[in-house]
């Protein structure tokens, strides 16, 4: 699986490493970080930022859906995020091309 990057910053996305961290399946919106941090479809869902009827949407089919909640928790367990230097050494790739 690939590692995804810890990067804190102002929409809490510090705070979904954490949880996913904790093998908790997170429902984020996509904006700024998160969707770095969520592996939609893998280890949670996300939504569009602002739209509170789709959030209640995915509310809605995850919690009627064990099987596909059990997954996610399941593949939270096997996530990985970047160090901060290994971030760093991967910035410093792509800005260098």
């Amino acid at each position: 699986m690939e590692r995804k990057t810890i990067e804190e910053n102002k929409n809490g996305a510090r705070d979904y490493a954490v949880l996913v961290g904790l093998r908790s399946p997170v429902l984020g919106a996509d904006i700024g970080g998160i969707p770095e941090l969520i592996d939609a479809g893998e280890n949670g869902e996300l939504f569009e930022s602002g739209n509170a009827d789709a959030l209640a949407g995915k509310i809605r089919a995850l919690w009627g859906d064990r099987a596909r909640l059990d997954a996610y928790t399941k593949a939270c367990g096997k996530t990985r995020f970047d160090t901060v230097e290994a971030y760093a050494e991967k910035l410093m790739r792509l800005y260098q091309g």
